[in-house]
Order: structure tokens, then C-alpha cells, then sequence
């Protein structure tokens, strides 16, 4: 299985949009399945296996990913699976229902390249037993020249991040937990807030049935993410 972190932000610099292909360069993206881009519907008929995979049983259940790129492959990480169907902006992809040789390798669900390199939306419905998602890799492209890419992770402890108030806030201790440490509070009025530079943003947490409700700001825009819910919550531009 892919290693995972349980808390972290990541930082995204902007990039400059180009119109021809010849300056541009290929790049992968990984998404592992506990990320705040898929959404599981039905919530509650997919199962978290400790952020290894996201696994259910459900008829009709879906996952869905909308992203910018120019593919995209999804890998489960089963032996044996149900009936699935994979589709990207309406086509079907990949349908089956198929046994790997070796369940040790991430088994690939369903793939497609040569799309525009503009937005699509991919889901995964379910449509026999058992099927699990292990990550998705999205593949696009940037600018070959006078740009770059890349990523900043932020711990929970990062003086970067301004909790409100201090008093409010608490630290639980882990070793699963990125830096071993997690910022929590029951304090309704309480927030933490960072600033940065860039055009996406994505925040890691634990999520349950006695968490509440969170309300994620970006530059105005709102968006509440239930706090027992199997996905986390992400705003991006």
C-alpha cells in the first residue's frame, strides 16, 4: 500500500495558461483515495481502511473526481472485484467485473488518455459486490518554460497556521499523525487560518461521528463539510 499523512496543506503556485502544445510538458498527478477531490456517495456505504482504501459494497454507490488533465487511471487494490463501471464526462470507460493475478500490485480499475487538457469529471459506480479504491493518477500539462510546480506541506504545529483563540485549541498526539501531533477544538467560535500564495489549498483531518461540521473559507467563498462524513474538505481555484 501507498504510505499516507493524516495532516497536512498543500501549496500550489499559479500557472501561466499557454496555447500551444510544443511548450508544454506532460506531468502525473497521484490522488490518493482519502483525498478531499473524490467525493463517496452515498457517505455512509463507503468504508475507510485507515486511509489505505475507500472499499464498499453498496449497488449504485459511486466516487466521484473532477479534475484538469489529460487522463486519468484509477487503481483499486483487490484480488478479486464486482461489477464496476468507470466513466469520464458520461462515457463509459472501463466496465467489468475482474480477477487480478496478484492482489500484492494496485490493480488498474479503468484508464483514458488523449482528452483536452480542460476539465472533466470521472466516477466510479458500483454495480455488484465488493470493489475499493486505492488512489487515482491524473495526467495533464504545464507550461515547459518560465513556470514550475509545486507543493509545500504545512504541519498543524507550523507557526504559519494562526489559531483562534489559543486558549481554545489542543494538541492530541499520534505517531500516524503528521508530525505526530493534530490541532483540535470543541470551542464553536474557534478557528485556524493560514495564508498563502497559490491557486489550490487542501486541509487534512480526522473525521467520525462525534465530529461537527466545518465551515471552510477561501477569499470569501464558504463550503460546509459534514464532520462525519468519509470525505474531507478542499477549495481550490
Amino acid at each position: 500500500m501507498r504510505q499516507h499523512r493524516n495532516a497536512y496543506s498543500t501549496v500550489t503556485r499559479s500557472i501561466p495558461h499557454f496555447h500551444y502544445l510544443t511548450s508544454m510538458a506532460a506531468f502525473n498527478l497521484t490522488v490518493e483515495n482519502n483525498s478531499p477531490l473524490i467525493t463517496y456517495d452515498p457517505i455512509n456505504a463507503w468504508s475507510d481502511s485507515r486511509s489505505s482504501w475507500h472499499s464498499t459494497q453498496a449497488q449504485g454507490a459511486t466516487a466521484t473526481i473532477e479534475f484538469k488533465g489529460t487522463g486519468i487511471s484509477v487503481y483499486g487494490s483487490r484480488k478479486n472485484y464486482g461489477g464496476y463501471e468507470v466513466s469520464v464526462d458520461t462515457r463509459i470507460i472501463t466496465s467489468d467485473s475482474p480477477t487480478m493475478p496478484d492482489a500484492t500490485e494496485a490493480s488498474l480499475l479503468g484508464t483514458v488518455a488523449g482528452l483536452n487538457n480542460g476539465p472533466h469529471t470521472a466516477i466510479i459506480m458500483v454495480n455488484g459486490s465488493v470493489v475499493d479504491i486505492d488512489y487515482i493518477e491524473i495526467q495533464g500539462l504545464i507550461p515547459l518554460e518560465r513556470s514550475s510546480v509545486w507543493t509545500q506541506s504545512i504541519d498543524d504545529s507550523d507557526p504559519q497556521i494562526s489559531y483562534v483563540p489559543s486558549t481554545a485549541w489542543q494538541l492530541s498526539s499520534r505517531r500516524d499523525f503528521m508530525g505526530g501531533t493534530l490541532h483540535f477544538t470543541n470551542d464553536i467560535s474557534a478557528s485556524a487560518s493560514l495564508r498563502f500564495t497559490g491557486n489550490a489549498v487542501a486541509v487534512y483531518g480526522t473525521i467520525g461521528p462525534d465530529h461537527a461540521d466545518i465551515q471552510v473559507t477561501l477569499d470569501g467563498n464558504d463550503v460546509l463539510v459534514p464532520g462525519g462524513s468519509s470525505r474531507q474538505g478542499a477549495l481550490s481555484r
